[in-house]
């Protein structure tokens, strides 16, 4: 006996699945159907949306049987302009090394580091270079490892912004030295571009 409540169990679970499948099918077909014809008009292909589309001002004019003006035509860029933007985007094909200064104490990246890293982050996208983060803190009155600490930190947070920019973690290196050896600012991030 409990053979055959089993058994007819499983037939009604089997006539519920297929009947959510047909359901289920029958409500994407539609949705789908809809979809195309609300889509496309009447008269064939899809037409794309005007700007001016369903504004007061046209409504107005096609009821009184006026006709609005076109759209304004947008003149083409001077012959300089364009040469600056040609020079600007080889410029970005190109990265350099940067310098990014940060405010005794703080590992957190200043305005003008945020802006360097958000240029070279748009140029390195388009290549596979690898970096090097060569990150300084040396303040006379923090202990060395004090100093080392914080230039971890400072060369972990430009990292940080450039993953966020899609930039592969094992394209970065990273190297805290700590109090710079050379004349340069003593709290920085230099950050080098590695031969390809």
């Amino acid at each position: 006996m409990t053979h055959l409540l089993e058994s007819r169990g499983r037939r009604r679970n089997r006539a519920r699945f297929a009947l959510f499948a047909v359901t289920l099918f029958a409500l994407v077909f539609a949705a789908t159907w809809i979809a195309l014809a609300v889509a496309a008009p009447a008269g064939g292909a899809a037409q794309p949306a005007r700007a001016d589309a369903g504004s007061p001002e046209r409504d107005r004019a096609s009821r009184n049987g006026a006709r609005t003006m076109p759209p304004p035509i947008v003149p083409a860029q001077p012959a300089a302009a364009a040469a600056r933007a040609a020079e600007n985007s080889a410029a970005m094909a190109t990265p350099q090394d940067l310098r990014l200064i940060f405010f005794a104490n703080s590992p957190a990246l200043t305005l003008e580091a945020t802006e360097q890293l958000e240029k070279l982050a748009s140029a390195l996208n388009g290549n596979s270079r690898r970096l090097e983060l060569r990150s300084y803190a040396g303040s006379p009155d923090r202990a060395a490892s004090d100093n080392r600490r914080l230039a971890l930190k400072r060369a972990l947070s430009v990292r940080s912004y450039l993953m966020e920019r899609r930039i592969d973690a094992m394209r970065v290196d990273l190297h805290a030295i700590g109090s710079a050896p050379d004349d340069g600012p003593p709290e920085r991030v230099d950050v080098v571009l590695l031969k390809p």
